[in-house]
C-alpha cells in the first residue's frame, strides 16, 4: 500500500508510514503531518452552548512519544480551520475557510 502522506489517521489513532510508532489522536482532526521530531494535529472550530470557542487549533506532540508539548489556536472571531501542514518543527501553515479563503503561516 502506499501513502501519498506520512500519516495515516485510523479510528482516532495516527500510524505513522514507514515505522510501527503511532499515537491517539481523538476524533475531531482535520489532519496531521510530521516535522523534524513533532507530530502536528489540525483541530476543527471548537464551539461551547453554539458559540465558537476557537476557530481551529494545532496540538503539538513529540512524535516518538506522542507526549503534548503545546497548542496553537485561532481565535474564534477568524474564519474556521479547513487544513493544514507542518514545514518544518515550529511552522505551520493553515487554510482557513469562508467567503475569502485565506492561508496563514504561524509559528508554533
Amino acid at each position: 500500500m502506499s501513502w501519498p502522506c506520512c500519516c495515516l489517521c485510523v479510528s482516532s489513532t495516527a500510524i505513522l508510514r514507514g515505522s510501527s510508532a503511532s499515537a491517539e489522536v481523538g476524533d475531531d482532526v482535520l489532519s496531521i503531518d510530521t516535522a523534524g521530531d513533532r507530530l502536528f494535529v489540525f483541530r476543527p472550530r471548537a464551539e461551547k452552548d453554539g458559540a465558537p470557542t476557537v476557530s481551529g487549533s494545532v496540538d503539538v506532540r513529540l512524535l516518538l512519544s506522542s507526549e503534548k508539548i503545546g497548542t496553537w489556536q485561532l481565535p474564534p472571531d477568524h474564519d474556521s480551520l479547513v487544513s493544514g501542514c507542518a514545514l518544518d518543527a515550529k511552522t505551520v501553515v493553515l487554510l482557513t475557510g469562508g467567503a475569502q479563503p485565506r492561508l496563514w503561516l504561524g509559528q508554533v
